[in-house]
């Protein structure tokens, strides 16, 4: 009963998509199993604002006995401001020492670390605001004397250890014993390289790749650690990783993150700070956006919410300038905002349930977490992580077919191909009997038809029917398309002299081929397909193959013609459409493995698709040897130039096309200006 609520709820949700729960001044989104995100039922809700003179603010952090500790700076010293959960003010901290305060940290036996930005120190306070002791920049050689200690945000383990963010320290997060010690650097971003950066190595001077090219990489923006004493830091700008979760060798363990150019916008997501709840639950906040993006503790998205004016108006739920998030036992979070405030938000009963079912998936109580990822899909559909929650259920039940069907919804192959694994496996077990008995039949047919054929005239009429249709037109093109595979240098040579491949041949494979093409992304398994069908588009699919086919085949006689070629234009196209044979005899029985392999088998699956295109590859590089008659150097340079004239004209076609436009675009405003003063 609850699957056909389920099934009801997903079509209405994909016939009426406008349709949504907004308890809140922004909107919600969840991540479906594409990873695009769909708009949902509010995550969270603005709850109250603390605007208990925070002019200055800089940081915050929520302790484990739920007091929100926020840091400040105003007129020269810094401040420590600390509020309980309602938002009540109880006391502050405040120390000669202490000239500014950009970043705090709370550990579990309530000390206060404070990062003094303006004199270089971490301060160290116990509960009562009694400073410990202060600790400033390591002395040891290893450090470097010439290294800067700008600290901007720490955090400590259980051990007392130091994790320190420095400005400007490009090595990682700078890691300190509690008696301020240098212990290493630890996590450090890596350098990023394209194509360009490896030629400018090549060519460019020392002095020219200083100028050019950053050879360090970013540092880090902010930091966090969960009660396991695992790490997390995040990195403004462009960068592949703008949030880290790092196990103890420094590490990222976050392998599915989301993509830096959120939405494809040009701004980064500059993730301003991090925070991790007991159930080791993130919280990002985007200093671009002011949006928080919610991730369950493998680095699963589980959604975003929030938003941002520039207007600094001070709405409660609408953030200005925000740099700060923290969040307590009761997953509410609290973002400081440089405006002056700071603002807190309280999950939805939705949210809850989903914090709810986390806790029994992450767990391992599938089963128990099973009717909450229900109704979670009842309220929601279209969210991946719970369908991977019923999957897993599912699967632990031993109803793979359901599990696959839920892990097929969240796009999760490795938890999809186990289920079909186990199903394959049931499968072999039940009919490895009759397959022996068909293959045994099949080859006492086979022994049948020998004899029939060798002491009766029954076979005749069939081997004569044979004989005639192998005469035929068809037939004759067939045999010399199929004679490609094993001989190329032989077809392509009576196709130059003897013109043996017709037109219509030629343009049966192009047309085959482009069939199979669109077809394997409806046909292939769903291990080894990973185009959308949602998004895909056929017609625009075709439209690039034949774009690509026919530049190599114009660009490849333009070359041939320059470079003393013999081979025709049609002779070209005609050789071109041969070369797809080995695609257009093996896409179909290479869709029927996809069918049939798990991930385990996914070798066989890469050879042969492998195979295919070294096979295509081959007969092109046949067919231009023949058609031109080319040495195999001149080949190469022939491959090498085509190629290159394709790049040529795309370029030059890219630009057409842009000139093009601006061209109607100033004729328009020409006529619109006439006709206005006309």
């Amino acid at each position: 009963m609850k699957k056909r609520w389920i099934i009801l709820a997903a079509v209405i949700s994909f016939l009426i998509p406008s349709i949504t729960v907004k308890a809140a001044p922004y909107e919600s989104l969840v991540v479906d199993k594409d990873g695009w995100y769909r708009y949902s039922p509010s995550l969270y809700e603005p709850a109250y604002m603390i605007d208990y003179n925070l002019n200055g603010i800089t940081d915050l952090y929520v302790s484990q006995k739920n007091l929100l500790y926020i840091a400040r700076t105003d007129e020269g010293h810094g401040e420590i401001l600390i509020f309980d959960s309602k938002g009540n003010y109880i006391r502050s901290i405040v120390h000669e020492e202490m000239k500014s305060s950009k970043g705090v940290f709370v550990d579990s036996e309530e000390r206060i670390y404070v990062v003094d930005y303006s004199d270089a120190l971490i301060h160290i306070f116990d509960s009562t605001g009694q400073l410990l002791r202060s600790i400033g920049k390591p002395k040891d050689p290893l450090y470097g004397k010439a290294t800067p200690f700008k600290p901007t945000k720490v955090v400590a383990d259980k051990q007392g250890n130091l994790y320190i963010v420095s400005e400007g320290t490009t090595n990682g997060i700078i890691q300190l014993n509690a008696e301020g010690e240098f212990l290493g650097y630890f996590g450090a971003n890596l350098t990023q390289s394209t194509l360009i950066h490896e030629l400018q190595k090549k060519f460019f001077s020392e002095e020219m790749l200083d100028f050019f090219i950053k050879s360090v990489p970013q540092s880090m923006s902010n930091i966090a650690i969960d009660e396991q004493g695992i790490v997390y830091a995040t990195t403004k700008g462009d960068t592949k990783e703008p949030l880290k979760k790092l196990n103890i060798a420094g590490k990222n363990l976050l392998t599915n993150f989301i993509s830096n150019d959120f939405f494809g916008k040009d701004t980064y997501l500059n993730f301003a700070s991090i925070a991790v709840d007991l159930d080791g639950n993130m919280a990002a906040l985007s200093g671009a956006y002011g949006q928080i993006f919610l991730f369950d503790k493998s680095g699963s998205n589980i959604g975003i919410w929030g938003a941002k004016s520039e207007g600094g108006n001070n709405e409660l739920g609408i953030t200005t300038n925000p740099i700060a998030v923290g969040v307590d036992a009761e997953h509410q979070i609290y973002i400081g905002d440089a405006q002056g405030n700071v603002q807190v938000f309280r999950p939805t009963p939705f949210m809850k349930l989903i914090y709810e079912a986390l806790v029994l998936y992450n767990d391992g109580q599938y089963v128990e977490s099973k009717e909450l990822w229900e109704e979670v899909l009842v309220r929601n559909s279209s969210i991946a992580i719970a369908n991977k929650g019923l999957g897993h259920s599912y699967y632990k039940q031993q109803d793979y077919a359901s599990a696959m069907e839920y892990f097929k919804r969240a796009n999760e192959r490795n938890n999809y191909s186990n289920a079909f694994w186990e199903i394959r496996q049931q499968f072999l077990l039940n009919y490895v009997g009759y397959f022996i008995l068909a293959v045994f039949a099949l080859s006492v047919l086979g022994f049948a038809k020998k004899l029939l054929k060798k002491y009766t005239k029954v076979w005749e009429p069939v081997d004569a029917w044979k004989a005639k249709c192998s005469e035929t037109k068809v037939m004759t093109q067939i045999r010399n398309v199929l004679y490609c595979m094993k001989h190329p240098r032989d077809v392509f040579y009576e196709l130059r002299f003897n013109n043996t491949i017709a037109v219509g041949t030629a343009v049966a494979l192009i047309g085959i081929f482009l069939i199979l093409k669109v077809g394997q992304v409806y046909t292939f398994g769903f291990l080894f397909n990973t185009v959308s069908i949602v998004n895909y588009t056929p017609i625009q699919d075709i439209v690039n193959v034949l774009i690509v086919m026919g530049l190599f085949v114009i660009s490849n006689y333009l070359v041939a013609s320059i470079k003393d070629g013999e081979g025709k234009l049609l002779q070209v196209l005609k050789g071109f459409a041969v070369s797809l044979t080995p695609a257009v005899l093996l896409l179909i029985p290479l869709g029927m493995i996809s069918n049939v392999l798990t991930l385990q088998e996914i070798f066989i699956f890469q050879f042969l698709e492998a195979a295919i295109k070294i096979w295509c590859f081959i007969l092109i590089f046949c067919m231009i040897m023949e058609i031109h008659d080319y040495t195999v150097r001149e080949t190469i340079v022939n491959l090498l130039l085509t190629v290159f004239v394709m790049m040529v004209i795309f370029v030059v076609a890219v630009v057409i096309s842009i000139l093009g436009k601006e061209f109607i675009s100033f004729v328009k405003s020409i006529i619109e200006e006439v006709m206005s003063r006309g």
